[in-house]
């Protein structure tokens, strides 16, 4: 394949989305569905575009109802002596204003469509280091839709663009050696920042590529490369603070809005929202060694997050790197930089939330294993056709998917990754309120799947013919668990590690149940296999077994 041909393709790919893009219909397809941080975003875009300014008033409210319909779900705020400010980065909403103003609705997805042939055109050139036309092509469609990365296409949120930001710095800095490439991708990487502070992190394959060569004149180049990184950085930071009052988007006193709004009513005052604030932080803040070494193979494995998964071609590059000069050492030193600082600074909370597909923040690094690509062993290309075995239900239903996270790990190949229990109040799941810590006597249930039919006071009622999973709560000094399995039929179980077979219902005592502790809380994973069904006329189902579990303290030492 000549490289003519392989670049009319990537045109046809993007001249396809721009096509979507023209004719999405926002207001139908999501129905009221914004996810993640889609609702904020989607507010501030419009409020740059025609307001320009980032504060908050009724106006935007009426707006967004008049535009979208109904109100917005999760919108961040905050307050000072000039008003009420839209309490999030501006970085890409100012990027995504103007299509707003032209495009409207539509305007989010034609800006992602460039940003889209952009970013298919560098990893394109990446790869062709490397590797034939042809094959390059393969790798540069296999980097965004072998993976979960196309699906935030239809984001109105940062994930899509600072992928896309991170690569065009990445780009200028390797591949175009003129300064004023190299001042430009500092300048980028100064908005980048500002977009995400811990996107900062690419100044040490960007501009210390040039510095540790240790050539005066490289090394000057260097410096005049963060001189540009640290005035730019300051001069989206000194915007905000022109904007709104504050230097820090997230600072001051922040809240939280999902049902009600400040200046909706005069029943409901900004001071009502949820207060959102780092203060407490390091109060709140765990890391032991064993969570540490959980998180870092979590983040590898996960079942709700894991980069196997949801991002198999960086998986790959990762164990294919093959090592060489200064530039891929600096981009294999700054992933390793980004993944233990996620998994040490973020230990309860590194995919980003519960409402998201994937390991959210995983986007931001992404590049860098792009940048690694024509320092990779040649078979890495190979394994890269079982990411569908992982994602089919991601290419069934992207939207769908993205507005429940949860489904990739309740289908499929879910029995072989594990459950990341150091995130659990961060896991996709969570956004069933039927789902999360539900209390069953002195115990809560965190249910990992749709298998269970609620609560008959405190057993836990399960669906029959199916297998049930589960993250059982309890006292940190738990050491035995009293189970009581109510049955008319077959059923297996296991528990913190302990297998049980039951022929009908039961009772017993599991002593020396093993769990993950967390501050005061032990957390034991658990799944029930119902080998049989009844059905539950008044629900409407076919239930099986009814499950009770108490914990027991250890026995007190003679």
């Amino acid at each position: 394949m000549e490289d003519r041909r392989a670049k009319g393709i990537i045109f046809f790919v993007f001249l396809a989305f721009l096509l979507l893009a023209l004719r999405f219909p926002v207001e139908k397809v999501q129905s009221h569905s914004f996810f993640d941080d889609e609702a904020i975003y989607y507010m501030m875009s419009y409020s740059l575009a025609f307001d320009l300014d980032l504060k908050y008033d009724k106006g935007d409210l009426l707006r967004f109802s008049r535009l979208y319909g109904g109100l917005p779900q999760g919108i961040f705020l905050k307050k000072n002596e000039g008003g009420i400010f839209f309490a999030k980065s501006f970085a890409y909403p100012l990027a995504v204003a103007p299509f707003v103003r032209v495009f409207g609705n539509r305007g989010f997805f034609v800006l992602a469509s460039l940003l889209l042939l952009m970013d298919l055109l560098i990893i394109y050139s990446f790869a062709k280091e490397r590797f034939s036309p042809a094959t390059s092509l393969g790798i540069s469609l296999g980097i965004l839709f072998l993976s979960v990365m196309w699906t935030y296409f239809f984001w109105i949120s940062t994930e899509f663009f600072n992928f896309s930001l991170a690569l065009l710095v990445l780009y200028l800095a390797f591949k175009r050696e003129g300064l004023p490439s190299l001042l430009l991708a500092s300048f980028l990487l100064g908005y980048l920042t500002f977009s995400k502070p811990t996107n900062s992190l690419y100044a040490l394959p960007a501009i210390g590529l040039h510095f540790f060569s240790f050539r005066w004149r490289r090394m000057l180049r260097a410096l005049l490369m963060g001189v540009v990184f640290l005035l730019s950085t300051a001069a989206f930071f000194g915007a905000n603070r022109a904007m709104t009052g504050e230097w820090n988007y997230m600072g001051g006193e922040r809240r939280s809005f999902y049902y009600h709004f400040p200046l909706e009513s005069k029943d409901f005052s900004f001071s009502q929202g949820n207060l959102m604030s780092a203060k407490d932080y390091w109060q709140r803040f765990y890391l032991t060694p064993k969570i540490f070494f959980l998180n870092l193979y979590y983040y590898f494995f996960g079942r709700f997050s894991g980069m196997l998964i949801y991002f198999l071609p960086a998986f790959l590059i990762f164990i294919a790197f093959r090592g060489g000069g200064l530039k891929p050492w600096l981009l294999f030193a700054s992933i390793v930089i980004g993944i233990v600082s996620s998994v040490a600074l973020m230990p309860d909370n590194f995919i980003g939330g519960g409402g998201c597909l994937g390991n959210r923040y995983f986007p931001n690094f992404y590049p860098l294993f792009i940048a690694l690509i024509p320092h990779v062993r040649a078979w890495f290309k190979k394994p890269l056709w079982i990411a569908p075995l992982f994602l089919y239900p991601v290419y069934l239903a992207p939207l769908t998917s993205s507005s429940f996270p949860s489904t990739v790990g309740k289908m499929g190949l879910r029995d072989l990754f594990p459950v990341e229990i150091t995130q659990i109040n961060s896991i996709p799941t969570n956004i069933n309120p039927h789902a999360f810590r539900v209390p069953y006597g002195k115990i809560f249930v965190y249910h990992l799947d749709d298998h269970f039919c609620g609560r008959r006071g405190k057993y836990i009622y399960l669906l029959g013919n199916s297998k049930a999973e589960m993250i059982l709560a309890v006292p940190r000094e738990t050491e035995n668990l009293s189970v009581e399995v109510k049955a008319e039929g077959p059923v297996k179980l296991k528990i913190g590690g302990k297998k049980i077979a039951l022929l009908r219902s039961g009772r017993f005592l599991l002593q020396g149940i093993k769990g993950t502790q967390i501050r005061g809380v032990k957390y034991i994973f658990a799944w029930v296999k119902t080998l049989y069904s009844k059905e539950d006329r008044k629900k409407g189902v076919f239930c099986g077994a009814m499950l009770r579990i108490e914990p027991l303290p250890a026995p007190p030492s003679r």
